[in-house]
């Protein structure tokens, strides 16, 4: 009474007359004799056996009532609950499986299957190592692990898994396919592609080899045989519409612009109905307000040219209309990049749009100018070698304390608020593996550091796309050392905002010989917290390279400096600007002898609200947009909370105490069930939102749009609120105003799933849930429209929605 999890079918499947036989005759035997389990058991695994796994459930349950401890028959419950994607419910009857016998291998593996499921990497392994533990020669959990520790990249490692499994199963092409895989990783790309075919070999008719190998000659430079790979892999595989997008980029490279376009309008029709709509809708305008996109905006620029590029593939337009839109959008994305500093993206862009369109003059000028963006950058880089001009930074101090005998002195924070220390577990870099090479963090859109903290928060599946972070965990907390400098004829230089979609990106602080603060001076891409490269080299930070810094203003008097990465984000300048005012006023430094508190803006209304609720004066404030480049009489400059964007227990408590309403001022009237719309937002919108709002109105639900209430009318609606809905966004910060068992559900778009909201969740014990929406089909596609993942709108399941409410 045994089924495998990776083959649930006989070898030799029943014929329809068969099974309709088999059935009958179990059933007739369950008729005779209800309180026999053995009839309902083997009818269950006769569901199983013909994936009706519905069925299977119902008659394996009914087992079960009458002999609970049968474990085989608990093992293929838990495993056609798998099938189900009924995750929870799967993991509840693996874990009394494995009660019932802690031997069972198959119910480790399988339970290493489900957490891989989750993006849990690390507990996938250990319970794929339990599984070989028992049974070392079992091919399909080494194989597993293996697979993991790709993910987790880690191929040195995989690799070894790999080969032993070869020494006894030569002729499998998978795990050549898996061992490519390890030598593309570790840059051997040669001993990659000898795998590659290698496996191909042994089995011609695998899709993802063929795709894989299309994208190693890719990044070997030869497309023609890119493309050959990917159209293969298109014929094996039909369904892969990634492929359409992979093709057309090959065409291009081969200077083909009309063949690339034929599979642009090729890959149109494939679409499913949802992602027709989707395009549908970004044909038609991009944001609520017409007249907030002003006409020489070059974001702006650039989405009209991707409502003209979508425009043209919708209609079927003839090669010619459609190769000039597509020019006009690979431009105008260059034309942002440029202006973001991102010149060989933008080179990238100017390029694609040459091939496509070889006169296009604006093109060639704007090639030009990232290419001497480039030489001046790299003339920067010579010069600073030399010693670097005035007014640049000429060396560094890790940490503000080595700093001492420059002119510094540190005041200290000695206890926190409450008394006490960090509460909750402390988040530590996790030890790095024997052997294993450090490869640079990404910063903040870091993917291993991103799915290490995934893992750390422990989110359940309780279906498809659906999870839970319970209240009662304990909060993540990191090692603090809070305290505040005074730094005599210091200088500091905040990168100001130009755009709308240009944050501020860097903040330097510097002593009066010009030395870098490391710790007092922050950029993107930044660190998340327990990065194995957490003590980043400051001597790499961007205004050692700067091509040029604007003039240094010489401010008499003393400036408290406040700024912070993208202030002009509500969520940043609520947890990563404020809490260094207390900071400040924490380390008893006099705040009656600061004569101007530098922050990067005050053009917002919340930041106007917040910074009077705190009792800073208008005509005491100097912002950094204004005045980027400072030299003050002294510096007093409080340390940052956390890494960017981490909220700490101490941070959400000095916003619950200055901005939470108190209960006298609740009203009764006050909506229990919220929808956060992001509908008048300039990105990540819900593409779907006016069927979600439909049915979300029927569920009690009252549609905010936050920008119309002040910062103390937000705290006291999410404080009132039981439900709380959004697409992932900046409103969700004023969760640290809810309640306790306040219930959150949080949608994302799968390629942009992001922690910062479950910590908020966990200091503060609310119930948190989230809902994975579908992204646009095809990668290729997705990132010609949504250049940042960021930025990408996303289309989500209203049924799903309603089925996470009622949990």
């Amino acid at each position: 009474m045994t089924s495998s999890y990776c083959n649930p079918s006989p070898s030799q499947p029943l014929s329809d007359s068969e099974f309709a036989e088999a059935k009958r005759a179990y059933q007739r035997a369950i008729d005779a004799n209800r309180q026999q389990p053995e009839p309902y058991a083997y009818l269950g695994q006769l569901y199983d056996q013909h994936q009706d796994y519905g069925q299977a459930v119902r008659y394996y349950e009914a087992a079960l009532q009458l002999r609970p401890q049968w474990q085989a028959v608990r093992y293929n419950l838990a495993r056609a609950y798998l099938h189900q994607g009924a995750d929870a419910n799967a993991y509840h009857h693996y874990r009394l499986a494995l009660e019932q016998n802690p031997q069972d291998v198959k119910a480790y593996n399988d339970l290493g299957t489900l957490y891989e499921r989750w993006g849990q990497l690390q507990t996938a392994a250990s319970y794929y190592r339990e599984a070989i533990a028992r049974q070392p020669h079992r091919p399909q959990a080494k194989r597993n692990l293996a697979t993991v520790l790709l993910k987790q990249n880690r191929p040195q490692e995989a690799r070894v898994l790999l080969q032993e499994l070869l020494t006894n199963h030569p002729d499998r092409a998978d795990l050549y396919h898996l061992l490519g895989g390890c030598d593309r990783l570790s840059g051997h790309l040669e001993a990659a592609l000898a795998h590659y075919l290698q496996s191909l070999n042994l089995n011609p008719h695998q899709a993802q080899v063929h795709e894989d190998l299309g994208k190693l000659f890719d990044r070997l430079k030869q497309p023609a045989a890119a493309l050959i790979c990917f159209k293969q892999a298109q014929t094996l595989n039909p369904q892969q519409l990634d492929l359409y997008g992979s093709c057309a980029n090959m065409a291009l490279q081969l200077q083909r612009p009309a063949e690339a376009i034929g599979y642009w309008l090729e890959f149109i029709p494939q679409l499913p109905e949802d992602a027709q709509t989707w395009l549908d809708y970004l044909s038609q305008g991009w944001m609520a307000h017409p007249h907030k996109k002003p006409p020489s905006d070059l974001y702006a620029q650039a989405v009209q040219a991707r409502q003209g590029f979508i425009k043209q593939l919708l209609m079927g337009a003839d090669v010619p209309s459609c190769q000039q839109a597509l020019a006009n959008l690979y431009r105008s994305w260059g034309a942002v990049r440029l202006e973001y500093g991102a010149v060989l993206e933008a080179q990238t862009y100017y390029e694609l749009c040459l091939q496509l369109r070889p006169e296009d003059s604006q093109a060639k000028q704007g090639l030009g100018a990232s290419l001497v963006a480039e030489q001046e950058q790299a003339t920067r880089r010579e010069s600073r070698q030399k010693g670097g001009p005035s007014g640049y930074p000429q060396g560094w101090f890790p940490q503000t304390r080595s700093a001492l005998a420059r002119g510094v002195r540190c005041y200290e924070v000695v206890q926190f608020k409450d008394g006490n220390g960090p509460q909750g577990d402390v988040l530590r870099d996790r030890p790095q593996p024997p052997g294993q090479q450090l490869k640079p963090c990404q910063g903040v859109n870091c993917q291993t550091c991103l799915s290490r903290l995934h893992e750390q928060f422990a989110p359940v599946a309780l279906g498809e796309n659906q999870y839970h972070c319970p209240p009662g965990t304990k909060p993540l907390s990191l090692p603090r050392d809070d305290f505040t400098a005074e730094i005599a004829q210091g200088r500091t230089w905040t990168m100001p905002q130009t755009h709308w979609w240009q944050v501020c990106e860097a903040i330097a602080v510097m002593t009066e010989d010009q030395q870098l603060l490391g710790d007092l001076s922050r950029e993107y891409p930044g660190e998340l917290p327990g990065c194995h490269n957490a003590a980043l080299n400051p001597g790499q930070h961007r205004i050692f390279n700067r091509v040029q810094l604007p003039p240094v203003e010489t401010i008499e008097g003393t400036v408290a400096v406040l700024t912070g990465l993208s202030a002009n984000v509500y969520f940043h300048w609520m947890l990563d600007v404020l809490p260094r005012l207390e900071i400040l006023r924490r380390s008893g430094f006099p705040e009656g002898e600061i004569d101007w508190f530098y922050v990067n803006s005050v053009a917002k209304p919340f930041q106007r609200q917040t910074l009077e609720r705190l009792g800073i004066p208008g005509d005491r404030i100097l912002e950094s947009d204004r005045h980027p480049y400072l030299h003050a009489t002294r510096l007093v400059v409080p340390s940052f909370p956390g890494p960017i964007g981490w909220p700490t227990s101490e941070s959400i408590e000095f916003l619950r105490s200055h901005f939470l309403p108190s209960q006298s001022s609740s009203s009764p009237t006050s909506p229990k069930r919220l929808y956060i719309s992001r509908q008048t937002a300039q990105y990540r919108r819900v593409v779907n939102e006016p069927q979600l709002i439909q049915r979300l109105q029927q569920q009690g639900f009252q549609v905010i749009a936050l920008e119309n209430y002040s910062v103390t009318e937000q705290a006291q609606l999410f404080a009132n609120a039981e439900v709380i809905l959004a697409p992932h966004g900046a409103g969700l910060t004023n969760l640290v105003f809810c309640q306790r068992n306040t219930r959150v559900i949080e949608l994302f778009s799968p390629n942009y799933i992001r922690y910062y909201y479950w910590s908020i969740c966990q200091h503060l014990h609310l119930n948190h849930y989230y809902l994975v929406g579908s992204a646009l089909p095809g990668s290729v596609f997705r990132h010609l429209l949504y250049p940042d993942v960021l930025t990408e709108d996303v289309w989500v399941d209203v049924d799903a929605v309603e089925a996470l409410i009622r949990q």
